[in-house]
């Protein structure tokens, strides 16, 4: 049961190390385009669709938006780095409380970093001009990754908790 457990929270952890990587490199180009929009400020305001709201808006909206992709990505760092710890933790020690306690903590951290992806990814396609189709997707894609792994922290849990009554 503790290999299985082990597979599961290493698969976990490198779906979350996955989806992270790729969130902070959307926040990045999502950070770069609201710097460009910046500089862009304006000029006519009959334009259409973001370009007019964003001159409408004007730059405090921009920075506020700078402002809370960076502490996105720095969040998301942040929870890397502690799963990371607490998984080393667990798999040095292998009793089934703390792999209870990590999974319950993956699990949490497996839902905010899903939001906070789908917020960051979300803008940046915004900002991006991707086609509707290839953001569809996409989104797709990492749905069914955070679904998977969703389940498997789940998996997890409940082995964990099992187990645990009788260690």
């Amino acid at each position: 049961m503790k290999t299985t457990l082990r597979r599961l929270s290493v698969f976990v952890f490198t779906a979350f190390a996955v989806t992270g990587s790729a969130a902070i490199v959307y926040g990045l180009r999502c950070i770069s385009m609201l710097i460009r929009m910046i500089r862009d400020l304006g000029g006519d305001v009959s334009d259409r669709g973001l370009g007019a709201l964003t001159k409408l808006l004007g730059a405090p909206a921009l920075i506020f938006l700078i402002l809370f992709v960076a502490f996105v990505i720095m969040l998301l760092i942040f929870e890397a780095v502690i799963l990371r710890k607490k998984l080393q933790n667990t798999l040095r020690k292998e009793t089934y409380a703390l792999f209870w306690n990590y999974s319950v903590f993956e699990l949490i951290t497996l839902l905010v970093n899903s939001v906070l992806f789908f917020a960051i990814t979300s803008m940046g396609y915004m900002f991006d001009g991707v086609t509707e189709e290839r953001v569809t997707v996409e989104f797709l894609i990492w749905f069914i990754i955070y679904l998977i792994s969703a389940i498997c922290a789940i998996i997890a849990l409940i082995i964990s908790f099992r187990e645990k009554r009788y260690e």
